[in-house]
């Protein structure tokens, strides 16, 4: 049941104001929620109903005082140890010779039945509500995966949007408006909506970005030693393991090198960057394991060197992402001699030569 209407009722039975069919209401939700015995709510006998307040109070007594480890019992108890209108005895104990004293009257308004049964609702109803605030609750996630070979674009909940590269996936939780937080694996650009009351947070390998608005690039594949963050328009802040390593402006790169967990940041030429979402292969005097590496992604084959040699060959290239696999081989050996062979049934490409 909604909190606020729940308070509605409540209010509306100590004011005398609830119809029979709202009191019903009230009855089901409570007995829904404590699994106590079915009982009548009484609209004409006193009697009837300071009993009915005194089992409810007895109830909400045994319940705030039972141990931690224990569920409640459900089984009715003895009567309280001193009488519902007076005051517990908090004090010094008194001399077991000494007789009880009267209890002192109350405001005229604690001898009405109906204000006391409304306050103990509005206490276990402030309690259930409290435990429902504080209880852990599961978190749902909608992952999204690309394929190799496939660029995707995508809206986030709150605007933003992704492109994600081939062989890349990401996870977000379905209440993305309150947490904006999202797990990538690969690389994907961000535009990023801005909303400073939530920022805007990507996890991706050992690095954490966070952002309120802008545009940025992050490439973080597992299988590759070096993963980057780089800003194309706007300010992010890059952390390891909760340290800021950087913050970072537009044209400013973050690299960082998995194997020693060390960080440079440069200034980079970000239509390089962008390359890939707009549709090329483009590769600006990186090595060709790096090369090869993309190359594997973008076709979905695994790369071989039979001479280490070739690792560290740099390339200037740009080539249409729609190129065949074998076209793209062949451009870049005719720059060499450098020889490749294509095993289809392993997707398994060879580059064998003796120097760049």
């Amino acid at each position: 049941m909604d909190p606020n209407y729940l308070d509605e009722l409540i209010r509306k039975y100590a004011d005398d104001t609830a119809t029979p069919e709202e009191i019903q209401e009230l009855l089901e939700w409570y007995r829904s929620i404590h699994s106590f015995e079915i009982i009548e709510w009484p609209a004409t006998y006193p009697t009837e109903k300071e009993d009915l307040e005194q089992r409810l109070l007895q109830r909400l007594d045994r319940q705030l005082n039972a141990p931690a480890s224990q569920p409640p019992s459900t089984v009715p108890s003895a009567p309280a140890p001193w009488p519902m209108t007076a005051v517990p005895p908090a004090a010094a104990p008194r001399p077991i010779d000494t007789p009880y004293p009267r209890p002192l009257p109350l405001p005229r308004i604690y001898h009405r039945p109906w204000f006391r049964v409304a306050a103990s609702l509005i206490l276990i109803v402030s309690a259930w509500i409290l435990w429902n605030s504080l209880r852990p609750h599961e978190t749902a996630w909608l992952s999204l995966h690309n394929p190799s070979g496939k660029i995707q674009a995508i809206r986030l909940p709150d605007s933003s949007q992704v492109w994600l590269n081939a062989a890349s996936s990401l996870r977000y939780a379905q209440n993305f408006h309150q947490q904006r937080e999202i797990y990538l694996e690969g690389e994907a650009y961000f535009d990023v909506t801005e909303d400073k009351a939530h920022p805007f947070t990507v996890h991706a390998g050992e690095l954490t970005t966070t952002v309120l608005g802008t545009s940025f690039d992050i490439k973080s594949f597992a299988d590759e030693s070096s993963h980057s963050v780089t800003v194309i328009r706007g300010k992010v802040a890059v952390a390891h393991d909760g340290k800021i390593l950087d913050q970072l402006t537009a044209a400013r790169q973050l690299q960082w090198d998995n194997r020693n967990s060390r960080s440079q940041t440069v200034s980079v030429d970000t239509s390089q960057v962008m390359g890939w979402q707009q549709g090329w292969l483009l590769f600006r005097g990186q090595p060709l394991e790096e090369i090869a590496a993309s190359l594997g992604h973008w076709y979905n084959v695994q790369f071989e060197f039979s001479d280490s040699v070739l690792r560290r060959c740099r390339y200037y290239i740009k080539i249409k992402n729609t190129t065949p696999l074998e076209e793209t081989l062949s451009t870049i050996s005719a720059l060499n001699n450098m020889k490749f062979t294509i095993d289809t049934t392993r997707r398994l490409v060879t580059l064998s030569g003796k120097r760049c």
